[in-house]
């Protein structure tokens, strides 16, 4: 039995360094270009009575714009943009409803911002 448990583990299970998708934190400089964007968004949120105020999600930033929910993540020092498309703007801001599709974008400059605000204003 012990023999097949290892074998399966080697066949199947992957290494820890494989399995591991790990987030840098979003820093406040990309939080104030996601702020000066789009403006209804948690980028801001911190815990109160914390003397360096650490941000309540150091590794994500969620944001609502037109027919769209975005939450904006840093994968290997890249700032990317994971949308969720909906029918309307109220479907968007209510969690209970799936979005019609899902997509990523890199953002990296005011350009590609722009360009993501028009694909799902």
């Amino acid at each position: 039995m012990k023999f097949f448990t290892s074998l399966i583990n080697k066949m199947f299970v992957k290494k820890d360094a494989e399995r591991e998708f790990v987030l840098d934190p979003v820093t406040s400089s990309d939080r104030a270009f996601i702020s000066k964007h789009i403006p209804q968004n948690n980028a801001d949120i911190t815990w109160s009575g914390m003397q360096d105020e650490k941000y309540v999600l150091p590794t994500n930033v969620t944001a609502y714009y037109g027919k769209g929910r975005i939450n904006f993540f840093k994968h290997k020092g890249q700032l990317t943009a994971d949308v969720g498309f909906y029918n309307s703007s109220y479907d968007a801001q209510h969690p209970h409803i799936s979005p019609i599709t899902i997509f990523e974008e890199k953002i990296s400059t005011d350009e590609d911002m722009i360009k993501l605000k028009e694909m799902i204003a």
